[in-house]
């Protein structure tokens, strides 16, 4: 039979040894003692958690506000009714100006098949001057009378048919004071003309300037754009043709021009928020300090919590616990980490953006950002805990008799 007999000069080991428990009971006994390990070095435990949570915030508002920026970017986009839009060759964003089409694109859209409304849009930087002889710039776009598609959007005082008085001009309710303290009825001078504040908006700000709403034959004189040319043409199907057959179509009889559906600009213009504009760089910045801030801690903590229970691991593989055991308590005590400080991170990253709501900075926190941060942190947990291994692998079981 296997096994040893006391005629083999060897005693046999004890039943109480860790290593000789069930796998389940094993597990069991970690998880007790990496709870009462956590609850006996508070200090510890209080640090690694609100490292794990200070991670969650830094991480998520950073993603959050990156959201708000991407989201002012394609305000316009959104906020507009137009399916197709026809646009300068190699153009990057809505609101990254540059070259002008010809009026002909317009024509010609206007004659397609299944298209219901086909209208100009010229848009370009100006100026504000204010009272203290400075300027601020903005982004002036201008709208065909009356139909006035294409803006203003988001009215909060006035009526869009103000626009159509002469010189009129809608400005951004967030911007009325350092635009010089306007309000409707104010007279302002914009790229050289006045122009009468004949109603606000709300919430149409982008990292390059608010917009003010003119209409087109003034916002042309502002620009000082030809009257044969144009910047973008917003195009509005009636229903009756597919979406991509009438694209194809206006491919077709406006070669010289680039066709965009809404979806294909919509993504055009936050890649050029991202990549050209240097957004994703910020993101990336926040999210390396966050991470490593986090690690940092929460490793601290961790291993100054082993460096002060190694008589307790000593004790722990004297009766039998192994390396991988004690890797596992480690986890255990990371994983708890992880749940406390993402909870109190969500809470604090939803009081945060709640408190920094305004339309310079309204953080988009989605339940899903919410979630998807969990794994984040408890990877940065884990890591630590794997740091702190090292520390427990070389702790001797005759440590436990010194």
């Amino acid at each position: 039979m296997a096994g040893l007999s006391p005629m083999d000069g060897a005693e046999p080991e004890p039943a109480w040894l860790v290593s000789e428990l069930p796998r389940g009971l094993r597990w069991s006994m970690m998880l007790r003692m990496a709870w009462r390990m956590a609850l006996h070095d508070r200090q510890q435990t209080i640090a690694a958690v609100l490292g794990v949570a200070f991670a969650y915030v830094l991480v998520g508002q950073n993603f959050g506000s990156a959201g708000h920026y991407l989201d002012q970017a394609t305000a316009y986009i959104d906020a507009s009714e137009a399916d197709l839009w026809i646009v300068p060759p190699g153009e990057k964003a809505f609101f990254a100006t540059g070259s002008l089409l010809s009026t002909g694109a317009l024509h010609q859209a206007s004659v397609t098949p299944g298209v219901a409304w086909a209208t100009p849009v010229v848009r370009g930087y100006s100026a504000i001057k204010t009272p203290n002889g400075g300027a601020e710039n903005v982004i002036v776009i201008g709208v065909p009378a009356p139909a006035l598609h294409g803006g203003p959007f988001s009215i909060i005082k006035g009526d869009s048919s103000a626009l159509l008085k002469p010189n009129a001009i809608f400005v951004d309710d967030a911007e009325r004071e350092k635009l010089g303290g306007l309000n409707l009825g104010s007279t302002v001078e914009l790229g050289g003309h006045r122009a009468h504040v004949e109603g606000l908006t709300w919430g149409l700000l982008t990292i390059l300037g608010s917009v003010v709403f003119a209409e087109y034959d003034f916002a042309r004189s502002i620009l000082e754009i030809d009257s044969d040319r144009l910047s973008v043409v917003m195009v509005r199907l009636d229903g009756s043709a597919g979406l991509l057959r009438v694209r194809d179509e206006l491919r077709t009889r406006v070669p010289e021009a680039a066709i965009l559906t809404t979806d294909e600009y919509w993504m055009l213009t936050r890649n050029f928020i991202l990549y050209d504009a240097g957004l994703i760089g910020v993101i990336f910045m926040g999210l390396t300090i966050g991470l490593t801030v986090g690690l940092a801690i929460v490793a601290l903590s961790m291993l100054s919590s082993v460096q002060q229970n190694l008589r307790e691991f000593g004790t722990l593989k004297a009766i039998g616990a192994t390396s991988a055991d004690l890797r596992r308590l480690l986890i255990f005590q990371a994983l708890g980490c992880s749940i406390a400080g993402s909870f109190i991170g969500a809470v604090v990253l939803c009081q945060l953006s709640w408190a920094s709501r305004s339309p310079r900075l309204n953080m988009i926190i989605h339940p899903l950002t919410l979630w998807g941060l969990v794994p984040g942190v408890t990877i940065i947990a884990i890591t630590a805990a794997l740091v702190a291994v090292r520390r427990t692998s070389r702790v001797e079981p005759a440590s436990v008799f010194r």
